[in-house]
């Protein structure tokens, strides 16, 4: 009974290692076994390649082995000529193994190869079948693997990460494989991929619904034979779940003009950008100008689906234009409309000239000093500048001057008998066009002192509260005084360092002053300010006059600073007065004892001594 178990166990161990598949196939004939399969890895298309098969004999006797084999086509013809017999070089003794190659015999090819098995014993003429099968050359076998990143549900147009895994187990290198979401369309592609390899392909995508879809790859035959074979994966599935959403019907429309500014009707090119906002697709979707004209139309805009159009027309500065871009929501909703304007500025070319002078009062001979602010207050870059003085010359130049930006500079000149008239004259290019622009300022008559007629302005600047704890706003009170010898006209008033206007007036006579207030001057931290006054006398030569600069003081630790300095000031005023009470004192006090001599005792009898004295001598002789 025991030993019949034994023989049951033996009987299922051998059919555990009897395999059969493509590539290696295994055989056992009484107490004899074959194993057939490929020897060759990887296999290369139309390059030889083997087939190795091994014997064991484990029979008492040797034994002669035949090989019959043939090459067939992926469509089942046997090939002209590949029929062979191959034999084994020499008896295969017992429990001896011998392996018989058929290296070189074919080139590999889509297709099989077909071989049957005999072997007779030694002595003996009998042949028996030891066994026969099929070989595949070539196997193609692909592997997948398919996720996203959401496990639950997403909104609709949210981007979601689609990640394929393709691997493969062939035995031949496979080229331009193109990886599909059966829904979704195309992944990726891999150029080739060799035995054993893998690739990881990732890609988003934004579902619109609900999708459940799996992998399909197409790729080329390796053998040249089949073109492209496509293959499906029914099993690689993923599913994204998308909500339900309340439509919303948006077009945005944005875009650029290649043209800052133009001097007259030109042509622009504007360049459009039509984004579908919405999660509703729109169709239909055209683009207008100002007169009506279609210039632009897509079939249909998916949502957040965007696209370009460019337009080119002749606009005229300063004016301004509409384009409409509109599209019908597929849902068969109101149309959806979206405007773009375009308002292209005049190109102005401008220069500001402002000019400062020191010192005010200048003898002839002394050297006056002349600070020259050159600002481009136009909207036209400036270049090849040059600034000029007809009294002068040629003081400054310049290579580029921007929008907004300013150039500085000061000039030194020997003042003369009759005065400096500052009269300056700037001149540039504007680079795009060529054009030249010639810019001058008004008439600046620089006073000698002490020559004829006095013309002079007193400054006096107050303001209240005299200083802030914090940042805020102080109202500046400014006097203006007459103290020259004529009359002066249309009188201006600004704080320098701001530009700010404090107000004006036509006519001031000598000795006339006149109070200009700024009620409010924002200050964020300790800051000085000067106050300039314009003005022009009776034949237009224009004066300016600068003040003293003023500082307004914010933060709790000037005030401190300046509160201490008013009293050490103070106490040297006090100091002073005290020195010059004590020195009147003693001044009056010496004229008083110097006065009264004769009619004081002391005076008397000193005075009476001193004549005694005096006469002594002759009273001798």
């Amino acid at each position: 009974m025991q030993k019949r178990h034994y023989i049951i166990f033996f009987l299922v161990l051998m059919m555990l290692f009897q395999m059969v598949n493509t590539d290696n196939i295994t055989f056992a004939q009484s107490q004899i076994k074959l194993t057939a399969g490929l020897g060759t890895y990887p296999i290369r298309p139309g390059e030889p390649f083997d087939i190795v098969y091994n014997i064991t004999n484990s029979t008492d006797r040797a034994i002669s082995v035949n090989i019959y084999q043939e090459l067939y086509s992926s469509d089942n013809r046997p090939v002209p000529g590949s029929s062979i017999t191959i034999s084994s070089s020499e008896l295969i003794q017992p429990g001896k193994h011998q392996s018989i190659s058929s290296a070189g015999d074919y080139d590999a090819i889509d297709g099989y190869v077909k071989y049957s098995v005999e072997y007779a014993e030694e002595g003996q003429n009998e042949w028996k079948k030891l066994g026969e099968g099929t070989i595949n050359i070539v196997n193609m076998d692909l592997s997948v693997s398919y996720k996203v990143n959401v496990p639950g549900k997403v909104k609709k147009n949210d981007e979601v990460q689609y990640t394929a895994v393709v691997e493969s187990d062939s035995n031949v290198a496979i080229s331009d494989i193109i990886v599909i979401d059966s829904q979704m369309g195309e992944l990726g592609r891999i150029s080739r991929l060799e035995p054993g390899d893998g690739k990881t392909l990732t890609k988003y995508f934004r579902p619109q619904a609900t999708t459940e879809s799996y992998l399909i790859l197409r790729y080329k035959d390796p053998m040249g034979v089949r073109g492209e074979i496509t293959q499906e994966f029914p099993n690689a599935k993923v599913k994204v779940q998308v909500q339900e959403q309340e439509p919303v019907y948006s077009l945005e429309l944005s875009g650029s003009v290649d043209k800052s500014f133009i001097t007259s009707e030109e042509e622009v090119t504007i360049k459009l950008r039509i984004k579908n906002s919405g999660n509703v697709a729109l169709n239909n979707v055209q683009c207008t100008d100002w007169n009506g004209n279609v210039f632009f139309e897509i079939v249909s805009l998916a949502p957040g689906q965007e696209t370009t159009a460019e337009y080119k027309a002749r606009v005229s500065p300063d004016k301004e234009y509409k384009i409409i871009c509109s599209g019908t929501p597929e849902d068969g909703a109101e149309k959806v409309n979206a405007a773009y304007n375009i308002m292209i500025k005049k190109a102005e070319a401008n220069i500001d000239i402002k000019r400062e002078f020191e010192p005010q009062e200048i003898a002839p001979g002394d050297t006056v000093t002349l600070n020259y602010t050159i600002i481009n207050s136009g909207n036209v870059t400036l270049v090849n500048g040059v600034v000029e003085e007809p009294e002068l010359g040629n003081v400054s130049s310049f290579d580029k001057l921007e929008p907004g930006e300013e150039k500085t500079f000061s000039v030194q000149a020997e003042m003369d008998e009759d005065g400096i008239i500052s009269k300056t004259v700037v001149t540039a290019k504007d680079p795009d066009t060529g054009e030249t622009y010639r810019f001058e300022a008004d008439e600046l008559l620089i006073p000698v002192a002490g020559g004829g007629q006095n013309v002079h302005l007193s400054i006096d600047v107050t303001f209240d509260p005299p200083s802030l704890e914090e940042a805020g706003a102080v109202e500046v009170i400014c006097t203006v005084i007459n103290d020259g010898d004529i009359e002066l006209n249309n009188i201006e008033v600004f704080i320098k360092e701001r530009d700010i206007p404090m107000g004006s007036v036509l006519t001031l006579s000598p000795g006339q002053e006149e109070t200009f207030r700024l009620p409010q001057l924002g200050v964020e931290e300790t800051e000085s300010f000067t106050i300039v006054v314009k003005a022009e006398d009776q034949e237009g030569n224009d004066y300016e006059f600068t003040s003293e600069p003023f500082e307004i003081v914010v933060g709790l630790e000037g005030l401190d600073d300046e509160e201490d300095a008013g009293s050490r000031g103070r106490v040297a005023v006090l100091r002073t007065i005290l020195i010059v009470i004590i020195l009147l004192i003693i001044l009056t006090a010496g004229a008083l004892l110097y006065v009264l001599r004769d009619s004081i005792p002391f005076f008397q009898k000193f005075r009476k001594r001193r004549t005694l004295k005096n006469k002594a001598p002759s009273s001798r002789s």
